[in-house]
């Protein structure tokens, strides 16, 4: 907790930044004495730059590529909902998921009802970082298409970029349990188009193509090579996917939580995808040859997923 941590290929966990002692605050500078609080999505920018959403600082965070200094990319520490340069003006609600899409990134930020960008011109000028709204009515809690200045989210948790499209894919977890696409305008705000494409207000379990499909309760999102996205149905104890025909199939999970058994005779840690025991996965990412990486939080690991096979880390 507090803490940014790497997995090496060869299993090792080691401290990229943060208190060794979990300490929470906000800090920038060494990465040794750096402070984060509830850091929780993050991704990587074309830069090498690792990109943190810190949660109840109410910023994002970056790390320099030689895992040395951390920075303050948007966000001035204050709670609420404002655009602008830098980190003097701008503020966030709780950011809670980032994704790159070259220097480009973008942030989920579900108290305040949006979808947010960090533009970066020349990240080696700071005054030139401009956080903008991409779509959402800030606070204004709701499900509606649209473009970007009209449409409303309800607890927006996750964001993934797709190159493929140039779109963002956006998800709702419990007040909404769908997926929204973002075809975002690099000028007006007004100018994306923001489309339901997965769930609706329905909540369970069910496959199916686009918002015939049913979720339980959905966090983080993932953007595979091939263009399909993958949920974590939280709730449901599973790995959806979506494939760029609109197709929802559940992938990864037997729908059983590891808590709810203590017989470890009842459910699988390892083995064929769709026959292992997930407990609550909170977020996803896939590799560029499509592996599957999973935070099963409930079961206190994370889960590499290779051509229908489950290994744990």
């Amino acid at each position: 907790r507090h803490q940014i941590k790497k997995i090496t290929p060869d299993g090792g966990i080691h401290l990229v930044a943060g208190h060794r002692q979990a300490w929470e605050g906000r800090q920038d500078g060494s990465t040794k004495t750096a402070l984060f609080w509830d850091p929780l999505g993050i991704t990587v920018d074309s830069d090498g730059f690792i990109v943190v959403a810190d949660l109840k600082n109410y910023v994002v965070r970056r790390i320099s590529p030689d895992e040395k200094n951390v920075v303050t990319l948007a966000g001035n520490g204050k709670c609420g909902q404002k655009d602008g340069e830098s980190d003097e003006f701008g503020q966030f609600m709780g950011p809670t998921d980032v994704d790159a899409n070259g220097r480009t990134i973008y942030v989920a930020d579900p108290f305040a009802s949006t979808v947010r960008k960090i533009h970066m011109e020349d990240p080696t000028f700071r005054q030139q970082w401009e956080l903008d709204t991409v779509a959402g009515l800030a606070e204004a809690k709701g499900h509606r298409d649209g473009d970007g200045f009209t449409a409303q989210f309800k607890d927006v948790y996750s964001v993934a970029y797709s190159s493929r499209e140039d779109t963002v894919y956006a998800s709702c977890r419990i007040g909404d349990r769908s997926i929204r696409r973002i075809r975002p305008s690099m000028i007006w705000h007004k100018d994306s188009q923001v489309t339901t494409v997965a769930g609706n207000w329905n909540m369970g379990m069910v496959d199916g193509h686009g918002t015939w499909a049913i979720f339980e309760g959905i966090s983080g999102l993932a953007v595979g090579p091939d263009g399909s996205v993958y949920i974590c149905d939280k709730a449901n104890h599973v790995i959806r996917r979506q494939t760029p025909d609109g197709e929802v199939t559940t992938v990864v999970g037997d729908g059983r939580s590891i808590d709810e058994f203590s017989n470890p005779d009842f459910y699988k840690l390892e083995g064929p995808s769709r026959q292992v025991s997930l407990s609550f996965p909170t977020d996803v990412a896939v590799d560029s040859v499509g592996n599957i990486y999973i935070t099963d939080t409930g079961g206190c690991r994370v889960v590499k997923v290779i051509v229908g096979n489950t290994q744990w880390v």
